[in-house]
């Protein structure tokens, strides 16, 4: 098949060239979000994404109504694993909310930048189909394991 095939997070992450575009410079900035289900979100440095770092302040969204609007159609679904497709999916707030509450997404995103913050979460909660060697490690007993799945 010639169509778009999901990304391995695990190996995207240990590319040696994915670093050069990083904004943390090899820092991790995670949070074991305060939003249910809970999960583990990698953020950007305060100084490159301030409307973001509130998850680190506040542990939820600054579009908390949003997410809640999320997780109802998620629950609402007739399917037994809905799906859901995120079009700029950003560093995978919505993307990764939805996955922990045990929904199939395709999130596109192709700001590279984002992309490796979406990539750092989905490791950080052992969400990747491949190993995460480089994460895999700092996700702790309270990260969520989902009925969900994510394709990047």
């Amino acid at each position: 098949a010639n169509g778009i095939q999901p990304l391995s997070c695990g190996s995207f992450l240990q590319n040696e060239k994915t670093y050069e575009t990083d904004p943390n410079k090899g820092r991790l900035y995670l949070r074991y979000t305060k939003a249910e289900p809970r999960f583990w979100l990698s953020l950007h440095n305060q100084k490159f994404d301030r409307v973001r770092w509130s998850v680190m302040e506040f542990g939820r969204y600054y579009e908390a109504k949003l997410s809640e609007a999320f997780l109802e159609a998620i629950g609402n679904s007739d399917e037994k694993i809905p799906r859901v497709i995120d079009v700029g999916g950003n560093i995978g707030w919505f993307s990764m909310l939805s996955v922990a509450a045990g929904a199939h997404v395709y999130t596109f995103e192709p700001n590279k930048m984002n992309h490796f913050r979406a990539c750092e979460t989905v490791c950080l909660n052992n969400w990747d189909e491949e190993p995460c060697p480089t994460l895999g490690y700092l996700a702790t007993s309270n990260a969520t394991h989902p009925a969900g799945k994510v394709d990047i």
